[in-house]
């Protein structure tokens, strides 16, 4: 029985939906590549803030805080993409909770735009938009009902056919 259950076609909502996360997570690291060539100017208008927040702190400091927190907003972006893709990877080979698992860092690249957004340049405007529009359109067909059953199946296989899913 168990073989049996396995031996269903992965649905090609899955396939299309694991291509659109991939395509996101491709269009992610292209914006944080595309994002450094900025770094000067956008170490500026991070250092601009940091001046107005911490007006007694020493310019060397006040610069230290713009890199680092600079530095820190393009390494955990390319961080969100990298554990996107693992997701991915684990959604289309039928593991079910992969595809609550992408929800998060969908979250997390949504909420890092909408904190980089106003002082981004308008490249990665352009690329943090195109992300979050193909991380929604991947995360439709997830939930589809043929995918749900083709991962309510798999999970079923993965146990023994003993009724546990994944």
């Amino acid at each position: 029985m168990p073989s049996e259950l396995a031996a269903r076609p992965r649905p090609r909502a899955i396939d299309v939906s694991y291509w659109l996360w991939l395509g996101a997570c491709l269009v992610g690291v292209i914006t944080a590549a595309a994002t450094l060539r900025y770094f000067g100017e956008l170490q500026a208008a991070v250092l601009s803030l940091v001046e107005q927040q911490f007006p007694r702190e020493t310019p060397g400091t006040r610069e230290n805080v713009a890199t680092a927190t600079l530095a820190t907003l393009i390494g955990a972006g390319v961080l969100v993409v990298l554990v996107q893709m693992a997701f991915a990877m684990a959604m289309h080979s039928g593991r079910g909770w992969a595809r609550f698992a992408l929800i998060l860092p969908a979250l997390l690249v949504a909420l890092y735009s909408v904190a980089v957004f106003g002082t981004a340049p308008m490249m990665t405007k352009a690329g943090l938009l195109t992300t979050i529009a193909l991380m929604v359109t991947a995360a439709v067909p997830m939930f589809l009902p043929g995918a749900r059953a083709w991962f309510a199946q798999q999970g079923l296989a993965r146990s023994g056919g003993y009724g546990y899913t994944e």
